[in-house]
C-alpha cells in the first residue's frame, strides 16, 4: 500500500513539474513574441521616421525648385544688374 501512494505522490509531483515547466515555456514565448513585435515596431518607426525625412528632403526640393523656376537667374546677369544698381 506505501509503495502505491508513493508511486501516486511521485506521478503528482511529476506532472506538478511538467505543468510548471509548460508555464515556464508558455511564459517564455509570449516573452519572445512581445519583444520580436517590439523590436519589428522599432524597426518600423524607425523606417516611417526615414521615409518622412526623405519626403520631406524630396518637397523642399522641389519647393526650391519651384521658386527657381520663378525667379531664375540666368547666367547671373539678375544679380549683377541687381549689384550694379547698387554701386550707383
Amino acid at each position: 500500500m506505501s509503495f502505491v501512494i508513493g508511486y501516486l505522490s511521485f506521478v503528482i509531483c511529476h506532472l506538478s513539474f511538467v505543468i510548471c515547466h509548460l508555464s515556464f515555456v508558455i511564459c517564455h514565448l509570449s516573452f519572445v513574441i512581445c519583444h520580436l513585435s517590439f523590436v519589428i515596431g522599432n524597426k518600423l518607426k524607425v523606417v516611417r521616421f526615414v521615409n518622412y525625412h526623405i519626403w520631406s528632403l524630396s518637397t523642399l526640393q522641389n519647393t526650391l525648385g519651384n521658386f527657381w523656376i520663378f525667379f531664375p537667374l540666368q547666367n547671373n546677369t539678375n544679380l549683377v544688374r541687381s549689384q550694379s544698381c547698387l554701386w550707383n
